[in-house]
């Protein structure tokens, strides 16, 4: 179900989210489910010439935001050790948001993940960019790495 400003009014925490979106003039809509506790923004962002897929979920019971940042190539289950040892020693350092990458499936793209818990309190356009920002400069900062340790044996 996809919806537009005027229909957030009962969702506060996606009323935000909007607002950050129209700021930054994208065109992408906000989908909502239908009980209307939850919804999910997903686009593209460039980083190193590379189209990574994003989301920004929110949970208005949780009263929680997340923002995902995959990267667009996939992580072998034979090189899965090692991005594994190598995310938690970068993880270690982390003060705002984490990468993780699941081996779940044959998709298993490296994951960073901001969550924002507002737990009563309001959120600002300006903690949502923080959230984005930092999500796309630590993917900034390790994509080499993260291709190099993944394509090479």
């Amino acid at each position: 179900m996809k919806n537009n400003i005027s229909d957030f009014s009962d969702m506060p925490l996606t009323q935000v989210v909007q607002k950050y979106t129209k700021l930054q003039e994208w065109g992408d809509e906000i989908e909502v489910n239908e009980e209307r506790t939850n919804s999910e923004l997903g686009s593209s962002i460039g980083i190193n010439n590379q189209a990574c897929r994003f989301y920004i979920q929110v949970d208005e019971n949780s009263e929680q935001i997340k923002v995902f940042l995959y990267t667009p190539f996939s992580v072998p289950p034979s090189r899965m050790p090692e991005v594994a040892r190598l995310l938690n020693i970068i993880n270690s350092y982390s003060r705002l948001g984490c990468f993780a990458c699941a081996d779940d499936d044959e998709s298993n793209p490296i994951r960073f993940l901001a969550i924002i818990d507002v737990e009563g309190g309001v959120v600002s356009v300006e903690q949502i960019a923080t959230m984005m920002s930092a999500a796309v400069q630590r993917m900034e900062g390790y994509f080499e790495l993260f291709s190099v340790l993944t394509f090479t044996k």
